[in-house]
């Protein structure tokens, strides 16, 4: 009994301000939404982590410190793969056997990532309900993972159904894998937003980029539908039409979405400024959720003019299903997509100088948040390949080629600086959720006595 009542000793209220250091900070004016007024001075009963399965040693702490952003890596892998399997201007043959290289790397890693965090999430699941709870961030990487599967399946098509040992048997497998992506996608950014909402730790004041997963995902589902639909061998209309119809639906909820939060971080970098230094680097999540909308559009309405016209229900007087349909498609989807990339070299500049400042007053240090710059500055890569091919245009041919080449510059420069994160341990020791508790029980005890002493 002395033993139990010792454990609950543990267990204390926290402060918001603990939860969440931005609120504390915020000045207590009208600009607050009602929920961070009513919570700033109140606490929240914790019950202490000792009474749930939790880290006790070096190993163990890094399992609980194992973050979705770690996914990064594959999407940024899959991405340089898709466009080299695309029509890539002045294509040769070693680029599809890189293409495939890279396909079977990031399944590698995908299946690597995908039994940590189901580990993290077995082995400590109290821990990965908390901090999920309480970092945003970590929150919104959960959309993520369904990424990477949306790019295994237009990978899938691309390499392997197209070649004489796959054929229709794999295209099947990645029709399949694509609708789990997409649903697995859809689900991922309701339980986000939702989350959010009703967590209410997500202040404009202090909001990442990282909430953009949710559009940059939904607007990845419908470029490999397009990718799917476009290269997959012997793939029917009947097969393809549902999915390029559901691949509009979910672009359209990325359009929108992605609409509100472009006006929410506007008002947060007008009000706030520019996010911290180790932060900095996911503004370009920014040029993601644009850039592959764009892709998105213009890659679907190649697929609705090819498959609309091959379509016709049975026994129904239908004109929608019609060629002339499927061009109207195509033509207002290029429309849509050029406009999105204007927009999405606006976002390009905003990051460029919120990088170059970080580089000019020294502040850098390698974080997994640099892994931001690569699969966003693909879509951008990618609409540009979709433009030049649909206009013929040399000069955005040798635009296409000269951005990849810069992207595969990051990208092995992160995986330098990932390599010697992991060597020198920076990137994978971590406090364990023990100590970390440990140390926000002290803060509220100080607080706590600082109060009384004050109140004397």
């Amino acid at each position: 009994m002395a033993h139990r009542r010792r454990e609950h000793d543990y267990d204390f209220d926290v402060p918001w301000q603990l939860i969440d250091g931005e609120m504390a900070r915020a000045p207590q004016d009208g600009v607050d939404s009602e929920q961070h007024k009513n919570r700033r001075n109140q606490g929240i009963q914790k019950r202490s982590i000792r009474h749930y399965r939790h880290a006790t040693g070096r190993w163990g702490a890094a399992l609980e410190s194992f973050k979705p952003i770690w996914f990064a890596i594959a999407i940024s892998t899959g991405g340089l793969g898709l466009i080299l399997a695309s029509p890539f201007p002045y294509s040769a043959p070693w680029q599809l056997r890189l293409a495939s290289v890279l396909y079977v790397f990031e399944i590698v890693l995908f299946t690597l990532f995908c039994v940590l965090t189901l580990a993290r999430w077995i082995i400590y699941p109290h821990v990965a309900v908390r901090r999920a709870l309480s970092d945003p961030d970590e929150l919104c990487s959960y959309a993520i993972p369904p990424i990477v599967l949306l790019t295994i399946s237009a990978l899938t098509a691309t390499q392997v159904s197209t070649t004489a040992w796959g054929g229709h048997a794999f295209t099947l497998i990645a029709y399949v894998l694509w609708w789990i992506g997409m649903f697995w996608m859809f689900a991922t950014g309701v339980v986000v937003v939702v989350t959010c909402i009703y967590t209410g730790n997500q202040m404009d004041r202090s909001m990442t980029p990282v909430l953009f997963m949710a559009p940059v995902g939904l607007a990845t589902a419908g470029v490999e539908a397009g990718n799917i639909a476009n290269n997959a061998f012997e793939l029917s209309a009947r097969l393809a039409i549902p999915m390029i119809v559901v691949a509009y639906f979910v672009v359209g909820t990325a359009l929108f979405v992605g609409i509100i939060l472009y006006t929410l971080f506007f008002h947060r970098l007008l009000a706030a400024g520019l996010n911290p230094p180790a932060q900095r680097a996911g503004l370009f999540i920014l040029i993601g959720a644009a850039g592959q909308l764009s892709s998105a559009f213009q890659i679907l309405g190649s697929a609705a003019a090819t498959y609309f016209g091959q379509y016709k229900p049975q026994a129904t007087s239908a004109t929608f299903w019609e060629e002339q349909t499927g061009n109207g498609f195509d033509y207002a989807s290029l429309l849509f997509g050029v406009l999105l990339l204007g927009f999405d070299y606006f976002t390009l500049c905003l990051a460029v100088v919120g990088i170059a400042d970080v580089f000019i007053k020294k502040q850098f240090s390698y974080t997994l948040t640099w892994w931001s710059v690569v699969f966003p500055t693909v879509t951008l890569v990618t609409a540009w390949l979709q433009l030049g091919k649909s206009m013929d245009s040399p000069a955005f041919r040798g635009l296409t080629a000269a951005l990849y080449m810069l992207v595969v510059v990051v990208y092995l420069l992160n995986w330098v600086g990932t390599i010697k994160g992991i060597v020198t341990g920076d990137l994978i020791w971590a406090k364990s959720e023990l100590q970390r508790e440990d140390g926000m029980l002290k803060k509220a005890r100080d607080m706590e006595k600082a109060g009384e002493s004050e109140e004397v």
